[in-house]
């Protein structure tokens, strides 16, 4: 996820833009015309090329109610939801595969897929209206723009910084083959990494493998982030996702020695410290009841 911040901040400048667009197509009283199932909304998105928002809910989830009462009713989400296709599924009833299927484990929880059934983006618990358009803008603007990217890099072979940002995308999107083939456009056609594209590049297929649990694939391409690394900030990510997945193959004592590279990089972000600071003496304590 940090490793596309730098993608999602220019898709920001394009939020105002649209949501003074699309307020006045529709009126809260009309409300979100929700598909009749999650079949449908899937048949219809590969049909129209159009996303898919799968809202999992479950009757005793109150924060869902909440996102009923404060956000579906916002005239600036209802007229966002009309340029996709929206459906409600009960994570523990007609939604129960599904929800197994993309691995829900918490509510409420927003998918929005495409037609192929990629996840290609989601929004974890509750947000107000306002921050919920947002995300949904984001979403619909990446959805809009990635052929118009592959497109360019089909016609300029050599553009590594569309590679670059596709790699993130289809990374994000758990694309393997895609995310590789981008990847691979990035090691052959930016060699000198003068924008550092090869560190990002190598960290968003390592975020994508690591949210797989294919712990040795993600660290691999991590040390190479941190090899090409252009900045403290490309350094202290690759060192603190190395150390999760020694962590998370309970390698405890490799996990602790990358949280200390993190918290000794000069200029590291004060997030990531902060993070490194606050896991490391729980993996030192673990070390030391071994």
């Amino acid at each position: 996820m940090l490793t596309r911040l730098a993608y999602r901040a220019a898709l920001i400048l394009c939020v105002c833009v649209w949501i003074s667009i699309a307020a006045p197509a529709a009126h809260a009283a009309d409300g979100i015309k929700w598909a009749k199932s999650y079949s449908a909304a899937v048949a219809e998105a590969k049909a129209t090329n159009k996303l898919v928002m799968i809202d999992f809910y479950t009757d005793w989830c109150s924060w869902c109610k909440r996102l009923d009462k404060d956000t579906y009713t916002d005239s600036r989400v209802i007229a966002l939801a009309d340029r996709i296709i929206p459906v409600r599924v009960n994570a523990e009833k007609e939604g129960l595969q599904a929800a197994q299927k993309y691995r829900i484990t918490g509510f409420p929880a927003i998918l929005f897929i495409n037609g192929d059934n990629e996840v290609e983006g989601r929004i974890n618990g509750y947000l107000p209206p306002a921050g919920f358009s947002e995300r949904m803008l984001q979403v619909m603007k990446v959805h809009q723009d990635t052929p118009l990217l592959a497109a360019r890099l089909r016609s300029n072979p050599s553009d590594a910084e569309t590679a670059a940002k596709l790699t993130a995308i289809y990374a994000s999107r758990g694309s393997e083959r895609k995310a590789v083939a981008a990847l691979a456009v990035v090691e052959k056609t930016d060699g000198a990494n003068t924008k550092g594209l090869l560190s990002r590049s190598y960290a968003s297929v390592g975020d994508m493998y690591q949210s797989n649990r294919r712990y040795d694939q993600a660290r691999a391409h991590f040390k190479k982030s941190l090899k090409n690394g252009k900045n403290a900030f490309d350094s202290s990510y690759a060192h603190y996702s190395i150390a999760f997945s020694y962590l998370g193959q309970n390698r405890l004592k490799e996990g602790a020695t990358e949280l200390k590279a993190v918290i000794a990089i000069p200029n590291c972000p004060p997030g990531l410290k902060q993070r490194a600071q606050t896991v490391l003496p729980e993996v030192e304590k673990a070390i030391g009841q071994k």
